[in-house]
């Protein structure tokens, strides 16, 4: 899936170096908030001049046919809660490495997988959920 391993960690990291004079596009698929991309996006930018993103919205059952296309649809980046696309997509070999220093993070919480064996993906946030319920 990556095609440049530098803006990945630039964009992870939000630090790069730029070396063309044109900004480079990275492609960015999502399922977040406009109001939360428009504000990365801004701040990457000014960070890595020689980066522009393009973020595309979708939600995670439109986004595995979109990743499964020939060369992922054109995506650089997926960033997207959504575990089940992450695992499918590793199973399709459309990954590779993140070639980041991992240690320090647990590859799993209690039963659920944080990244593969590969270390081709990494959760980078988790969400509890709970209910409340009015038994009158």
């Amino acid at each position: 899936m990556c095609r440049c391993k530098a803006w990945l960690l630039a964009l992870v990291l939000g630090s790069a170096s730029t070396q063309a004079a044109a900004p480079q596009p990275v492609v960015v698929l999502t399922s977040y908030p406009e109001e939360m991309m428009t504000r990365f996006e801004e701040a990457f930018e000014r960070a890595n001049p020689g980066y522009r993103l393009q973020i595309l919205w979708r939600q995670g059952f439109d986004a595995l046919p979109y990743l499964r296309q020939a060369d992922q649809g054109g995506v650089d980046v997926y960033w997207a809660p959504s575990p089940g696309n992450f695992s499918r997509l590793a199973k399709d070999a459309g990954w590779q490495p993140l070639g980041v220093d991992l240690q320090g993070l647990p590859p799993r919480l209690g039963g659920i997988a944080l990244r593969d064996r590969d270390a081709c993906y990494q959760a980078t946030e988790l969400a509890g959920y709970g209910f409340a319920i009015n038994p009158g």
